[in-house]
């Protein structure tokens, strides 16, 4: 199980993405190549930073650079609720509901992917 510790981030990704899409009736053959092509992506991310399917670290630390990810980048994702939110009280579409909310999910299971990788989340000063 430790060797593939990457399905976990994109099961969750794929479960919340058509979960999202169903709730918004979406088409199916569009929720499953949203799903399929963020899942291509996570999986490339994960093997150009890591070079093979393991992981170094345990669950614990990669929760632990998971927070500090998080910590970095609240500000990036609070600017993109706020967005999100203003573009919803302006009305939108289903299909760019779906879209706006996906890239908040991606975002962040891209930055769960980097700390299951040896990358330094260290702000340089």
């Amino acid at each position: 199980m430790a060797k593939f510790k990457i399905m976990i981030p994109i099961f969750v990704t794929t479960m919340i993405t058509i979960i999202l899409g169903l709730s918004l009736k979406i088409a199916y053959l569009n929720l499953l190549m949203l799903a399929l092509y963020s899942s291509l992506f996570e999986i490339v991310v994960f093997l150009f930073l890591n070079k093979s399917l393991e992981t170094k670290f345990t669950l614990k630390q990669i929760l632990n650079r998971f927070k500090e990810f998080l910590k970095y980048t609240i500000f990036f994702q609070i600017l993109l609720l706020i967005y999100f939110i203003v573009r919803l009280f302006l009305g939108l579409d289903s299909q760019l509901i779906l879209f706006y909310s996906h890239i908040f999910i991606v975002f962040n299971v891209t930055g769960y992917v980097l700390c299951m990788c040896d990358i330094d989340l260290k702000r340089k000063r």
